[in-house]
């Protein structure tokens, strides 16, 4: 049976949260890890709905980390 994106969302984080921090815990630079993560995930952005529609989609990025919208929960 196929998940539900609630659930593919889940699965996701539990093992990219799982992998990131054994990275971290294998030696591997938090900034390093977060620059791999970065870069992959603007590829497949990228690869998925081209690079105009990808480039519009960040140009509130930068607004968006201002406002705390990543701030690391506490």
């Amino acid at each position: 049976m196929a998940m539900n994106e609630e659930e593919q969302s889940k699965v996701t984080r539990e093992s990219f949260v799982a992998t990131w921090e054994a990275l971290i815990n294998g030696g591997v630079s938090r900034e390093i890890v977060a620059a791999i993560a970065m870069s992959m995930a603007l590829a497949e952005l990228t690869s998925l709905f081209g690079k105009a529609v990808t480039a519009h989609g960040l140009e509130k990025l930068p607004d968006t980390i201002r406002s705390g919208a990543f701030d690391a929960k506490k």
